[in-house]
């Protein structure tokens, strides 16, 4: 048997979602089994392999990174989930992270693991993504947020188009400017980067191939792992966009 590392302690195996109540108890059963799946096949031995190649780095912990909900992979947040369970804060982590799914279109947000005195709730489990902030180079970076930006409109007008709601300019444009005080040890370029999850998406690919993850889950938001939980998707984004228009006719009447 392999012996367990010291952020994989199997609490979810064993417990299940705590006090956590699952809207669908089929979802838990899934992720309980995909969770054993990923002990048994040294999955989360891979996903520290990949981690352990991100270069090192000095940061100044000004968490002006820690303005979103960054993508995560579904054995990220296997692990991220038994972390939770085990230090007894899973149904805190739940419940900030509901609330931030609810308002993620109204307002720009810190990120809802971010504690009030600068710490990361999950710090030791975090993605992939945040771990990376930093390492790449200027211009790559400039790059990938420009391809960010464009997203975020052709998404801002997708959501107009359905809804006939405008978001707030401050959430479609918001960006996390590049860093300039953090200090890689070997900055890293788009290439080097799309490496790291390539392989991570290669871990995914066989919780998808034993049914265990659907193809439109690959790469989900960490909030929105959380809102599976107990949101409904349907109602969740008819929420998000109300909250939306309540702030754009708030800030409609400011200006008058």
């Amino acid at each position: 048997m392999r012996e367990r590392s010291e952020t994989v302690t199997g609490t979810v195996t064993a417990t299940g979602a705590g006090s956590a109540t699952f809207r669908d108890p089929d979802l838990d059963a899934r992720w309980r089994a995909a969770f054993d799946q990923a002990w048994e096949n040294g999955l989360f031995e891979r996903l520290s392999e990949v981690y352990a190649r991100v270069p090192g780095g000095r940061c100044r912990g000004c968490t002006a990174c820690c303005a979103e909900s960054v993508s995560t992979f579904f054995v990220e947040w296997l692990r991220i989930r038994d972390f939770l369970e085990a230090s007894g804060r899973w149904s805190e982590a739940l419940n900030r992270a509901e609330d931030y799914a609810r308002f993620e279109l109204a307002r720009p947000m810190k990120c809802p693991m971010l504690e009030a005195d600068g710490r990361c709730m999950i710090y030791e489990v975090r993605p992939l993504t945040c771990r990376i902030f930093g390492h790449l180079k200027a211009a790559d970076y400039g790059r990938n947020l420009k391809a960010v930006l464009k997203a975020n409109q052709r998404a801002a007008e997708e959501i107009f188009k359905h809804y006939g709601v405008r978001l707030p300019a401050a959430v479609v444009e918001r960006s996390i400017p590049f860093c300039e005080s953090f200090v890689s040890e070997a900055p890293m370029t788009s290439g080097d980067r799309d490496e790291l999850f390539d392989d991570l998406f290669s871990i995914d690919s066989r919780f998808l191939m034993t049914g265990l993850l659907e193809p439109d889950q690959i790469q989900l938001g960490l909030v929105d792992w959380f809102a599976m939980v107990r949101l409904e998707g349907d109602a969740l984004a008819e929420e998000r966009v109300k909250h939306a228009a309540e702030m754009a006719e708030a800030g409609e009447k400011a200006d008058k």
